[in-house]
Parts: C-alpha cells; sequence; structure tokens
C-alpha cells in the first residue's frame, strides 16, 4: 500500500512540474510579443507577432521576415528548464538562430545566443 501511494505521490508531483514549465512556455509565449529595440542599436527593432512571424526592421525598413517559435530544453543533468527560441528566415530556411531566453517580462528581454561561444547577453527593451 506505501508503494502505491508513493507511486501516485511521484505521479502528481511529475504533473505539477510539467504543468508548472508548460506554463512558464505560454507566458513566454504571450509575453514575446510586441517590438523590441536591441540595446545599442536605436535605429534596429524586431517585432513578434501573435501568428509565429518575427519581423526584423533597420531604420523602420523591413530586412527580414522569419518564423518562430518557443520550446522548452532540459540540462544535461535533467535538473534545469529553460526556454530556447527559434527564429528561422522565411526566404532562407539555412538561415537559423536559437537562443537562450535569460530573462523575459513585460519591458525587457534577455537573450543568449547559443552560436556566441563567448556568452554575450542580448538585452532588448519594449517599444
Amino acid at each position: 500500500m506505501k508503494y502505491v501511494k508513493g507511486i501516485g505521490i511521484i505521479v502528481l508531483l511529475l504533473v505539477l512540474v510539467n504543468f508548472t514549465f508548460l506554463q512558464t512556455m505560454q507566458e513566454d509565449e504571450e509575453l514575446i510579443i510586441g517590438k523590441w529595440i536591441p540595446e545599442g542599436c536605436p535605429k534596429c527593432e524586431l517585432v513578434f507577432t501573435e501568428d509565429g512571424k518575427c519581423y526584423d526592421y533597420y531604420e523602420g525598413k523591413l530586412d527580414n521576415t522569419y518564423t518562430y517559435f518557443i520550446y522548452e530544453e532540459t540540462s544535461d543533468n535533467g535538473k534545469l528548464k529553460f526556454s530556447t527560441l527559434k527564429k528561422i528566415n522565411i526566404n532562407d530556411p539555412s538561415d537559423t538562430y536559437e537562443y537562450d531566453i535569460n530573462g523575459l517580462n513585460e519591458k525587457v528581454m534577455y537573450l543568449d545566443y547559443q552560436r556566441d561561444m563567448n556568452c554575450n547577453l542580448l538585452k532588448y527593451t519594449r517599444k
């Protein structure tokens, strides 16, 4: 009987943890919608829309259009989960970008470009 209770508790905890991470991912998907200006480049603007598009503007002119999605990843040790943003150029699917979302709220977004060995954090401010 103790064995069945233990399994029930473990299953319940797993469901709650997965629900929490799904909720976090949904929050990221909602929070990213809008216009973002990267720190140090006031002429640049990223616009994320609800339909999964990201428009990249420079000096007010459309430079590129991407599809984007956010997904969850788990660390190698299985203990940490984090959100990842992936952008794919609609005109050139080989032109892709993946970022770890290190912070996202109503005012700022911090992205870590995964191919950058310098691990520079990119800061964006909501316009």
